[in-house]
C-alpha cells in the first residue's frame, strides 16, 4: 500500500455524546508524517491537550482498550462501594447523590464517571431503574488478556 501512497491511521475515540458539546479525547496511531498531516483534524475535534499520537498504526486503539479496561474497574470500584454503603447499618440515614457529589470536591476518587453517577442519584435514589448487568464489548476481556 506505500508505493500507491496509501497510510492507514487508527483512532481510539472517547467521550461519548458528551464529546459532540466537550470535544473527543483521541488516540491516534500511525506513521508520524501522517499523524502531523491530520493533526489539525484531530485538535479541531479534540478538547485542548486531548489529542496525542500515541505511535504506530494500532497503537490509538490499543490506548482506547486499555482506557476502557480502566474505565470498567472504575466503574466497578463505584459500584462496590456504593453497594458497601446501600448494605450499611447507615444506609437509611444516607443520601447517595450527596456522597456521590461530596466524593467528587477535592477526593482522589473524584471523576466525571461519579458525576455521572451522581447525575443517576438525583434521577433515581436507589438506581432503582438500572439493571446491574453491562452489555460485553469484549475490549474488559482484551485488556485483562493484554495484562496476563
Amino acid at each position: 500500500m506505500g508505493k500507491k501512497e496509501i497510510r492507514f491511521v487508527d483512532a481510539g475515540v472517547s467521550g461519548g455524546v458528551w464529546g459532540l458539546k466537550n470535544g473527543y479525547c483521541l488516540m491516534a496511531g500511525g506513521d508520524a508524517a501522517t499523524c502531523r498531516f491530520l493533526e489539525p483534524i484531530f485538535k479541531s475535534l479534540a478538547p485542548e491537550n486531548g489529542y496525542l499520537h500515541c505511535g504506530d498504526t494500532g497503537s490509538g486503539h490499543f490506548v482506547k482498550m486499555v482506557h476502557n479496561g480502566i474505565e470498567y474497574g472504575m466503574m466497578q470500584a463505584y459500584g462496590e462501594g456504593f453497594d458497601i454503603l446501600k448494605a450499611s447499618p447507615y444506609a437509611d440515614s444516607l443520601n447517595f447523590e450527596g456522597v456521590a457529589h461530596l466524593w467528587n470536591q477535592g477526593s482522589v476518587i473524584r471523576s466525571w464517571l461519579l458525576e455521572l453517577l451522581e447525575s443517576a442519584f438525583a434521577k433515581d435514589p436507589h438506581l432503582t431503574e438500572i439493571k446491574g448487568v453491562v452489555a460485553d464489548s469484549g475490549e474488559g476481556r482484551w485488556t485483562l488478556q493484554q495484562a496476563v
